[in-house]
């Protein structure tokens, strides 16, 4: 009953960290600013920076990536009263920025590829999500480019020459 009373009293169930909070929900694992910001739009720093500040989310480094996290605790604060609906357009701009990084990684050259290996192991939690999430929207066409393009991240994420392989398709189907 403490902690609830502590979160309560940290995030309020109506305030605008409350809605920050609850749009972080669509991130699986840790993420980075970038991501933040692909979800959140310009003002994710600030946002950011204040639930860190009152130590709603966690922020932490992997090698020289700052990265963030959410207890599950904290999480399922969050998650209260939210629904499916409330987060659609997240999960779609969430989806969106981790279809764009998995086909740059897939773009890698070889001088870069061990690093962004070591990138596909951070986010791999995020993109699995997103290609879930597209998998399930694809056939309504809800995940667009503004061009009305897109790629599709294939099924075959796994090849024995080339772990982490990513290809692209052109077509209808896009996230």
């Amino acid at each position: 009953r403490s902690l609830s009373a502590v979160l309560r009293w940290s995030c309020p169930p109506d305030s605008m960290l409350m809605d920050t909070l609850r749009s972080l929900l669509v991130f699986t694992g840790s993420w980075d600013l970038d991501a933040a910001e692909a979800v959140l739009g310009d003002e994710a720093p600030s946002l950011m920076e204040q639930l860190k500040d009152r130590s709603l989310i966690q922020s932490h480094f992997s090698g020289s990536e700052h990265r963030f996290s959410m207890l599950q605790t904290v999480r399922e604060y969050a998650m209260d009263g939210v629904s499916g609906v409330d987060l659609e357009h997240l999960r779609r701009r969430h989806c969106r920025y981790y279809s764009r990084l998995a086909v740059g990684i897939a773009k890698t050259q070889s001088v870069d590829q061990h690093r962004a290996f070591w990138k596909l192991d951070l986010e791999q939690p995020s993109i699995f999500t997103a290609y879930h999430y597209g998998l399930i929207n694809v056939t309504n066409s809800v995940v667009n480019d503004n061009d009305g393009h897109g790629v599709t991240l294939s099924s075959k994420l796994f090849k024995k020459e080339r772990p982490y392989t990513f290809e692209l398709e052109s077509g209808a189907s896009s996230l």
